[in-house]
């Protein structure tokens, strides 16, 4: 193997450099129609969900739509917040503080807050103790009204659930004594209608009324229906006998 001379050196590199460019320039070309054909949106689909980071995140856990936890009473402005609202009313007159921005403003109030000491800070701070105190009763008031209303809902259900049998017992015996009545005045009406016959008579009204009333006096018998079938069999029981009468002496004349 032959060395190169000193001079071939330079064109060699040049050679190398140039052949790495128009390598990096196909592989260029290439990724590029690769992108255009959506070859790498199929890996993009494949590709894993990101692992959750394990950290834990500060802060209050928030609840449904934002709001205080409704199994608690909502939570009241601190001493701090009451004293930086009437503050900022204050700092807002005042002609060097009319330029700050927010973020200035907070500052301020901050250092403001700080310089009023422990007997200023108590003004406020008993304050924000009687807004709390306030809102703990109020939630306690709703709370025992919800709780009222739950347990008269509570028994109105089970006052109802008890009635419901009572009520179909109520109807089932009511039911039971109507058709024990039924068959009460079905028997007394035959048996006054047997012992008629039995006599030759025809029962009157007042007779099946008498005999039903002494079956079952609990149970009054309809006046307006009953005398009207015994008018009726008493007239057509008459008919029955004149249309005899009638035939017999036709008969004893044809016989003759």
């Amino acid at each position: 193997m032959t060395s190169a001379s000193a001079t071939d050196v330079p064109a060699i590199l040049l050679s190398v450099f140039t052949n790495i460019s128009e390598c990096m320039q196909k592989n260029a070309s290439l990724i590029q129609k690769a992108i255009n054909d959506g070859a790498f949106d199929a890996v993009a689909a494949d590709a894993p969900a990101e692992a959750p980071s394990g950290k834990k995140k500060r802060g209050r856990p928030k609840t449904k739509g934002g709001g205080d936890d409704p199994q608690k009473p909502k939570r009241t402005k601190s001493g701090y917040i009451l004293y930086a609202e009437e503050e900022r009313k204050t700092m807002m007159t005042e002609t060097a503080m009319a330029s700050l921005t927010p973020k200035e403003i907070m500052t301020e109030l901050g250092k403001r807050w700080s310089g009023l000491g422990v007997d200023g800070k108590k003004v406020w701070q008993d304050k924000a103790q009687v807004l709390k105190a306030e809102a703990v009763a109020a939630f306690s008031t709703a709370a025992d009204a919800a709780a009222t209303a739950a347990a008269a809902a509570a028994t109105a259900a089970v006052a109802t659930a008890a009635a419901a049998p009572a009520a179909e017992t109520s109807t089932a015996a009511a039911e039971a004594e109507a058709a024990a009545e039924k068959k009460r005045r079905k028997a007394a009406k035959k048996a006054l209608k047997q012992a008629a016959a039995s006599a030759g008579q025809t029962p009157d009204a007042a007779g099946v009324t008498a005999a039903i009333a002494s079956a079952a006096p609990a149970v009054a018998a309809t006046p307006s229906e009953k005398p009207a079938v015994s008018e009726k069999k008493k007239k057509k029981k008459a008919d029955k006998e004149s249309r005899k009468q009638n035939q017999s002496p036709a008969a004893a004349t044809s016989s003759a």
